[in-house]
Order: structure tokens, then sequence, then C-alpha cells
């Protein structure tokens, strides 16, 4: 008897040295975990703190233009127009929907568009009144453009405007590489103009 209730005993006391064991294990376990955790966060904040530590620092270097509040406002729903455009012409080529792509490419964003005429070379349009004409009648926004855009500027515009129409010609081939070779020649211009000016 004395010898059953000994192994018992010793028996009780293993599995409570391996169920202490084995809670110890859990404990580090969850420990490291959480410290992991901790860590990753506070990794985390650090990346996102030197991030904006890095915006707040860096200066918008790029030229500063001044339109006109009513062009302004124009002109910013022209760029908002023209992302949209974009995005339908991703969308319509995600479809295979050639004719689509090159529709909203022409018609758009193209030479054709009438958001391209404040970017043709003077030679196209005829501009007599200064900035700051006293002149009764008001400009239209094409002569706004003309007066008040950078010639640079203008320069970029028209090269998208090329571009696009070129887009639309080329996605008539259905020619998957070429139609997007002929997207980042547009996006590219939208680059080069955002990364050079700003409006007030």
């Amino acid at each position: 008897m004395l010898s059953w209730w000994t192994k018992a005993a010793s028996g009780g006391a293993a599995i409570l040295a391996m169920a202490a064991v084995a809670s110890a294990e859990t404990s580090n376990h969850s420990g490291m975990h959480h410290q992991m955790q901790a860590g990753q966060s506070q990794a985390q904040d650090q990346a996102m703190n030197s991030h904006m530590s890095h915006g707040s620092a860096a200066k918008d270097t790029r030229e500063m233009v001044q339109f006109p509040p009513d062009m302004q406002t124009h002109f910013l729903g022209n760029m908002r127009d023209h992302l949209q455009t974009l995005n339908e012409i991703v969308d319509a080529l995600a479809r295979d929907d050639y004719a689509a792509a090159s529709k909203a490419a022409a018609e758009r964003l193209g030479l054709d568009s009438p958001s391209a005429a404040g970017c043709r070379p003077p030679s196209l349009q005829q501009v007599s009144r200064p900035p700051g004409n006293k002149s009764p009648k008001p400009m239209t926004m094409e002569e706004m453009m003309e007066a008040y855009m950078p010639e640079a500027m203008r320069g970029i515009g028209l090269s998208m405007h090329t571009a696009a129409s070129g887009l639309a010609k080329v996605a008539m081939t259905q020619d998957r590489a070429g139609t997007m070779a002929a997207l980042s020649h547009v996006t590219q211009n939208c680059v080069s103009c955002h990364s050079s000016y700003r409006l007030r």
C-alpha cells in the first residue's frame, strides 16, 4: 500500500512539474510574442515619424503659378477630369475595350479635346489682351491660359495632349504593349508638370 501511495505521489509530483514547465514556456512564449509586437509597433512608429519628418522638412521648390480665381477653379476642374479620364482608360484597357480607351483619350485628353485649347501655341490662337487688361469684355479661358500660364508649363500641357492623341491611335491597333507605352507617355507629362509647378 505504501508503495502505491509513493508511486502516486511521485507521479503527481511529476505531472505538477511538467505543468509548471509548460506554464513557464507558455508565459515565456507569450512574453516574447508581446515583445515582438511591441518591437514591430515601435519600428512602425519610427518609420512613420521619419516619413513625416522628411515630408515636413522638404522644401517645395516647384514654381508657383498664380491664376485669377475663376481660371484656377476651371484649371483644377480640368485636372480632376484628366485624372478621371486616365482612370477610365486604364479600366477600359483592363477589359480589353480598346475602342473605349481610344475614344476617351481622343475626346477628353487629345489635341482636339476642349481642355487642349489653352495649351495650343500662340500661332494657333491670337491673344491681343495682356494680363490686367481693362476691356469690358471678359477674357476667354484660352486667352487667360495664354496670358497667365508659363510658356514651359503650356509646352508640357501641349506635349501631354499630343501624347493622348497618339494613345488614341495606338489603342485602335489593339497592341497591348504599344498602348501601355503610349499611356505611359501621357502620364510622364502629367508627372513632369506636377513636379515642376504648383498653384497658390
